[in-house]
């Protein structure tokens, strides 16, 4: 029987040292038990709702984990449960896609959270803001929220004489969100120094609001921005501004020069990607804009026909001032090289953009480079010595040597001979190597090469004619090798200069 009942227990079950009766003691004394998250969370199923308070309880509980074949061990500063039954919440809070609706009792949250700094909430289904002021008042440390894609309400009157000077991050991308909102929400946040507000279908900026000064980051990507005189007015409400991201929305203009030399003294980094800007002389305008430093412009119509190394160089020259483009640095070498290929890219070109005259006037007139073709040969022509015989062949330069000295047995009439190169200034050379190009061994017209068999062979023959064989080739120790050899003279071959027959597909040309 005990060995039955041993059975059934669940392997790797890790049984407490401390006595039951000790552990329900020690509970009774927890300020905050599992048994009231346990409430909490079946009142709100009960009710279809979640709360922030049985979001943690899902999240962080391990009643879940007692019908399970093993214990996972924490570290014993791990956010979640501790030993006592109470909970160690982290300084940044994840509850994305909870299905949260509210923030839960106050005394609770105010218990658990009293250390978060940053909460995220994407994905939610928080409608309230006072549910959102709930939260604020309760997590007093609070500097980030995360609001992304919850259905929130519009926030159409003032909130009165509402004041969270702690919170300086405020995320709230896919919330449809007016700008009265946003302007009301504003009054609330004096210190808020990042704002998220991407996919709202914002197409103009509407805020009625004195200068917002603590701002530092607005995110605005995915977008209808296309008149960049509303991109303008965010220097008004903003005028601190250092970070303006427009990346993904449809401008194709960027105002004029004269409104952007006045615009953000303060912006340090620009991001335009993939935005509809496809003319030269836009990027101009967005040059006089001398503060910022950084700017992001990838996957612009303007340059997406050129390769990235050209695409990088033409931008790069736009923008004297800027240290930085796509995140990389850019150097004064580079600069120098970009401007002198961007006055050779325009140089034939009929409409040239105004800021070639200006690299003109920095460089002068640019000479074209020399159209040098620096891909080998296809073909050399060598002569190739075997004992008496010598014939001129055009050699592919695209064949291996093993290749060659296949196409060579039939010249040489042995499938073994060694193979040596005159290059008529050091003498011959043999080479020992079968797997490289002929390219790679820099072999010129009117040069040699030398075939000397390793073991007897067939004579070298032509079609008709007696049969001579071929002497056997030994290179000199001295490299003062005359390569100038005038054929012996043999009664015997006298009709041994018509070559033999080729194959169908020669790899060698006679000449």
């Amino acid at each position: 029987m005990m060995a039955a009942a041993a059975i059934k227990e669940p392997v790797g079950m890790v049984k407490s040292s401390r006595s039951q009766s000790q552990l329900d003691e020690r509970n009774k004394e927890n300020t905050f038990s599992s048994e009231f998250l346990d409430d909490t969370n079946t009142s709100a199923r009960k009710n279809k709702d979640t709360t922030l308070i049985s979001a943690l309880h899902n999240k962080y509980s391990t009643s879940s984990m007692k019908s399970m074949h093993c214990q996972i061990f924490l570290a014993s500063n791990a956010p979640g449960k501790t030993a006592s039954g109470n909970f160690r919440v982290p300084e940044n809070l994840t509850l994305d896609m909870c299905q949260i609706t509210s923030a839960g009792l106050r005394d609770d949250v105010a218990r658990l959270c009293s250390g978060v700094r940053e909460l995220d909430l994407a994905q939610n289904r928080i409608e309230s803001w006072e549910e959102v002021w709930n939260i604020l008042d309760l997590i007093p440390k609070l500097e980030f929220l995360n609001l992304t894609k919850n259905p929130l309400r519009q926030l159409t009157a003032s909130c009165g004489r509402r004041k969270y000077e702690r919170l300086r991050k405020l995320v709230l991308n896919f919330t449809n969100l007016t700008w009265e909102t946003i302007e009301n929400l504003l009054a609330v946040l004096p210190n808020l120094e990042e704002l998220y507000l991407s996919g709202n279908s914002y197409d103009k900026i509407d805020l009625n609001m004195p200068a917002y000064e603590s701002l530092r980051l607005l995110q605005l990507t995915e977008n209808k921005f296309e008149d960049w005189s509303c991109i303008l007015k965010i220097d008004k409400v903003f005028p601190k501004l250092c970070t303006l991201i427009l990346a993904h929305n449809k401008i194709s203009t960027c105002g004029s020069v004269e409104d952007n030399e006045t615009a953000f003294r303060h912006l340090q980094v620009l991001n335009m990607n993939n935005t509809f800007i496809s003319e030269w002389d836009e990027l101009g305008k967005l040059s006089v804009i001398k503060s910022v430093a950084d700017i992001r412009l990838h996957s612009i119509p303007l340059v997406q026909n050129y390769d990235e190394l050209k695409r990088r160089q033409l931008v790069v020259v736009y923008f004297p001032h800027v240290s930085r483009l796509n995140g990389s640095v850019i150097s004064d070498s580079e600069r120098d090289t970009a401007e002198r290929v961007y006055l050779r890219h325009f140089q034939n070109i009929p409409d040239k953009p105004l800021w070639y005259n200006k690299l003109v006037g920095k460089h002068g007139n640019i000479d074209p480079l020399a159209n040098v073709n620096l891909q080998p040969a296809s073909t050399v022509s060598m002569t190739v010595i075997c004992g008496i015989r010598e014939e001129l062949f055009d050699i592919p330069t695209k064949q291996t040597i093993g290749q060659l000295k296949t196409s060579l047995r039939k010249f040489v009439g042995s499938k073994k001979f060694r193979l040596y190169h005159d290059d008529k200034c050091q003498g011959p050379t043999e080479i020992r190597t079968n797997n490289r190009f002929v390219w790679a061994l820099n072999f010129r017209d009117g040069e040699t090469l030398i075939c000397d068999h390793i073991e007897p062979a067939s004579p070298c023959q032509s079609p008709g004619s007696s049969p001579v064989k071929c002497q056997s080739y030994m290179p000199p120790r001295k490299s003062s090798y005359q390569s100038q050899r005038s054929p012996r003279k043999d009664s015997d071959s006298s009709d041994s200069s018509s070559p033999p027959t080729p194959t169908k597909e020669p790899p060698l040309k006679k000449r």
